[in-house]
């Protein structure tokens, strides 16, 4: 049931949030026409049709990374080069569906992850770009989220500030799901082997620090593995010594080794 629902909750998460997006744009949604230009908070069919993307794209990311990253990519090109898919004044709310994709695409990509993060930090400028480039809006003349023409300083102002939230964003959902992709690839002590070796009095962290050290990982492996500072990882090294009354790096392998936590040939 666990797993049913670990394997439902993207899919959950993309319906409950396009529900939402509909809701709120249904008085102002347009079924059979495309709006004029001039009419900045009406949304045409083909947002719509952008927004069905996104919410898909959402829902993919947990099983297939790179087609969703994809799908996001062919939306936003059709956004960039026709202009009746753009969003309006209120519907670009709907870019909200895209926050959790960076998380979820670190925690579960294996392969091309340079390439993927590239892909995302790409996509948030044009998401940017769409967002408050005047040129790029609904209208041709006013920014989205500012409603300034071009030239302005505020319009200037909200590109750089935006530029600065989205990377930034965009970075740390990446590095927190590469954090748990991390985490869920250590290997850890059975419930038994704590008890039989004393290891219960370990922190989660200084466990995580056990094995990875035993494995013969230096401490900057170790850092780099669990996207710690090395200092940390020295501190917490320095503390599982002392629980274990161990002296060195060297009597913690053999520890390891004699009780069977780490095995030969074990990755």
């Amino acid at each position: 049931m666990t797993k049913l629902l670990a394997h439902l909750l993207m899919p959950i998460v993309a319906a409950v949030a396009f529900g939402a997006w509909l809701a709120a744009e249904s008085p102002r949604l347009l079924t059979s026409a495309v709006p004029m230009r001039d009419e900045t908070f009406t949304t045409s069919p083909y947002a719509l049709l952008c927004a069905i993307g996104l919410a898909l794209a959402l829902a993919l990311t947990r099983w297939r990374p790179a087609w969703s990253l994809t799908l996001i990519g062919l939306v936003l090109a059709a956004q960039l080069f026709f202009w009746p898919a753009r969003f309006s004044q209120t519907a670009w709310t709907a870019y909200l569906m895209l926050l959790p994709v960076a998380y979820v695409v670190a925690s579960r990509a294996v392969e091309r992850r340079r390439l993927l993060l590239g892909a995302l930090l790409t996509e948030a400028l044009v998401v940017v770009a769409l967002l408050t480039v005047p040129a790029l809006s609904f209208s041709g003349a006013e920014g989205t989220i500012h409603g300034k023409s071009w030239p302005s300083i505020e319009a200037a102002q909200n590109m750089g500030w935006w530029s600065a939230l989205t990377l930034a964003a965009t970075a740390a959902l990446w590095r927190a799901g590469s954090r748990r992709r991390r985490r869920a690839s250590v290997p850890q002590p059975s419930a038994g082997e704590l008890q039989d070796e004393g290891l219960e009095a370990l922190s989660t962290r200084e466990r995580e620090v056990f094995r990875l050290v035993a494995r013969g990982l230096s401490n900057s492996a170790v850092a780099a593995e669990l996207v710690v500072s090395e200092a940390t990882v020295k501190s917490h090294l320095s503390a599982t010594l002392a629980k274990l009354g161990l002296s060195s790096r060297g009597e913690l392998i053999v520890y390891a080794y004699e009780r069977g936590v780490v095995r030969p040939g074990a990755i």
